[in-house]
């Protein structure tokens, strides 16, 4: 393995770990969420839909302060290629900006919860000021994330996003057990808090070990302007990508359905209760649209994939770029770049084309066995929206390469017109589906995400072929395979679950469909050569796989394609 290729399974191990560390944490939420959303254990579908509103007003918040530290690690990283005092400069421009934008949302949030409480809505009051100090503490975590991000620690990330959120809806699981309903509800939002706040915590441990210059600089002291300014403008281009990452283009949803169906309870105060209507939706709608978004979230892990590219590709093309940097050094990091965009894209979308089956194939059973009857009207809606949520997770994975080789703009636009097109669309959809039955709205979000993203898709696709130097038909092989190997394996699970084996008579049968449709996408993928040998050398530094590795590389090299595939590699 050469020099850029190994450097390149780091990037893909990196963004692996963040990913594993995502799901660890992911399915313990998830846990908490089935039983939160069950009506016989934990809140029903219309107080689901409560926690989860006031959840996705958060959330869409994140999207800035996760623009911003994607802004923070790209300049540190690249600074850090010529001198530490440099990157220094760029970590204490991210904490003033961090800190800014933070103040800007909770000073006009905070007094909104005074002016509710003084008007004896303390109810409301309490929501908002939940809301004002969660988004202030998002970008206070933010800030430090991004520095991790630059110094390209994220392991640490992964350690810390772990934690936090183990620890935060460990909280969760006390308050949905301890508290009766439907104060449960409510307060389940105190999660929102405890999770910044406990990543705010590991992440001062980290910094002030590992970083190449002091922490207390960073945060004290002169901070140019002109690096403000640069810093500020980059991250507001990266912020439009971020509400991929974070899953605000999903909540958004929510947010359209609460203002179509019932919107709760009146408010004392007749000019809010508008707001109410975003904070207490009580149909049934928003809460099986919310396990949508739950499951989406699970699904939109692999995003985080792509993360590491940033500061990676803008190290690489710093060098290139570099005027001391010698021609083969340059010729050394033009490759670097290009193994670096090929490892992650066909990872990143081989895990997709994974989370599809299991999603897909088993979407009836798993609403039916795991939230409850009341969750079946919407099982096809949900199909939807997990192929819609892979095309925005590759659209996120090519966005981190347009930023991380200085295109921050395109992959802005780009973003930006998938917001745009999902804010006309989704009203719009509400509006046409629910004529007949309300139940008919549940398609309105994931067929406008569908749409938005397969086109979005399709002009991202084409800034990847114009601005990296790997052949097209790398890319469209990788697709290929991938999609042909879950379309099989669907169709093979989906014959035997309605006329052999129903899925969803218990548990038992539940899993026994999970297993069906993972071995038998993972078979036709090796079949095909959909994996090769960096793959399995991949998991065998990943602990739960190393075992399969072995027979994994057992079936490849015996597969019809692979040697079509090893020539390819040698000429490379």
């Amino acid at each position: 393995m050469t020099e850029s290729e190994r450097s390149a399974e780091q990037v893909v191990k990196g963004g692996s770990l963040v990913l594993i560390s995502g799901l660890l944490a992911g399915t313990v939420g998830w846990i908490w969420g089935v039983l939160a959303s069950r009506s016989d254990i934990g809140f029903g579908a219309a107080g689901f839909g409560i926690v989860s509103m006031a959840n996705s007003v958060v959330i869409s918040m994140m999207a800035i302060a996760g623009g911003l530290h994607q802004s923070f690690s790209k300049k540190i990283s690249e600074s850090l290629v010529t001198s530490d005092e440099l990157a220094l400069k760029y970590s204490r421009a991210g904490f003033r900006i961090s800190h800014l934008f933070g103040f800007v949302f909770f000073i006009p949030l905070f007094i909104l919860s005074i002016f509710l409480f003084m008007n004896q809505d303390s109810l409301m009051g309490a929501i908002v000021l939940t809301i004002a100090i969660a988004i202030y503490l998002a970008f206070f975590r933010d800030n430090f994330i991004g520095t991790l991000g630059g110094i390209q620690r994220f392991d640490l990330i992964a350690t810390v996003n772990f934690m936090a959120m183990v620890g935060s809806i460990s909280i969760g699981f006390i308050i949905l057990f301890l508290v009766p309903p439907p104060e449960n509800a409510t307060l389940a939002l105190i999660t929102v808090i405890t999770g910044p706040i406990l990543q705010i915590f590991v992440e001062f441990l980290f910094l002030k070990k590992d970083l190449p210059f002091s922490l207390k600089s960073s945060i004290i002291g002169e901070t140019d302007k002109n690096i403000i300014i640069e810093t500020l403008k980059y991250g507001l281009y990266c912020a439009l990508p971020m509400i991929i990452l974070n899953g605000s283009i999903y909540t958004l949803q929510t947010l359209f359905y609460s203002l179509f169906f019932r919107p709760g309870p009146a408010i004392p105060i007749p000019a809010l209760q508008q707001l109410s209507s975003f904070l207490f939706p009580e149909s049934n709608i928003i809460g099986i649209s919310a396990i949508f978004i739950g499951y989406a979230g699970i699904m939109n892990a692999v995003a985080v994939m792509a993360w590491p590219l940033v500061p990676a590709l803008s190290e690489a093309k710093a060098i290139t770029e570099s005027t001391t940097a010698s021609e083969e050094e340059k010729s050394k990091n033009e490759l670097l770049i290009d193994d670096y965009v090929k490892s992650s894209f066909k990872t990143g979308f081989n895990l997709t084309s994974f989370f599809i089956i299991i999603y897909v194939g088993l979407s009836y059973s798993l609403l039916y066995l795991l939230h409850g009857p009341e969750y079946t009207a919407g099982y096809i809606p949900f199909i939807i929206q997990c192929v819609a949520v892979a095309f925005t997770s590759i659209d996120f994975l090519i966005s981190a390469v347009l930023m991380g080789l200085g295109e921050g703009r395109k992959a802005a636009i780009s973003i930006g017109t998938l917001l745009g097109a999902n804010i006309i669309l989704i009203p719009l959809f509400i509006i046409l589906f629910k004529t007949n039955n309300p139940n008919n709205a549940l398609y309105a979000g994931p067929i406008a995400l569908l749409l938005a993203a397969g086109v979005i898709l399709i002009i991202t696709f084409h800034y990847l072929t114009k601005l990296t130097r790997n052949p097209r038909n790398y890319y469209l092989s990788v697709l290929g395979k991938g999609s042909l190997s879950a379309a099989i394996a669907i169709l093979i699970s989906f014959f035997i679950d309605k006329f052999l084996y129903p899925y969803h008579q218990n548990i038992l049968s539940f899993l026994l469909g999970g297993i069906i449709l993972g071995v038998s996408y993972l078979f036709i993928m090796l079949f095909l050569a959909g994996y090769d040998e960096d793959d399995i050398k991949l998991m065998e530094n990943i602990g739960p796989l190393s075992g399969f590795a072995k027979m994994a590389r057992s079936i490849i090299r015996h597969s019809p394609f692979y040697k079509e595939k090893e020539d390819k590699s040698t000429k490379t």
